[in-house]
């Protein structure tokens, strides 16, 4: 099935503009995810920092789960891809930015 999902929080999960969270990434040389108050937020997961990168550089636009699933996950099955995705995008969820 290729279903086009945009990979955005659920309605009313966005932070106020009162306590916004803003995160530095820095893709080029070792790859840092840095918070306001410089804490290292960036997940240990080497596919899940692939997945996170991948967003950034769409800039949001709609994306196939199996497309990205495919190409991050290649060595996997379909099934097992696509739940390595949804791990990834937990985890990324948990980070609370």
């Amino acid at each position: 099935m290729n279903n086009v999902t945009k990979f955005r929080r659920k309605a009313g999960t966005r932070p106020d503009p009162i306590t916004k969270r803003e995160v530095r990434v820095h893709l080029l040389g070792r790859m840092r995810a840095i918070g306001l108050s410089g804490e290292n937020i960036l997940p240990r997961a080497k596919k899940t920092q692939a997945v996170l990168a991948y967003l950034i550089l769409t800039q949001g636009e709609g994306l196939l789960r199996n497309r990205v699933a495919g190409m991050i996950w290649d060595r996997s099955g379909e099934a097992q891809a696509r739940e390595s995705l949804r791990h990834a995008l937990n985890e990324l969820n948990r980070t609370g930015y």
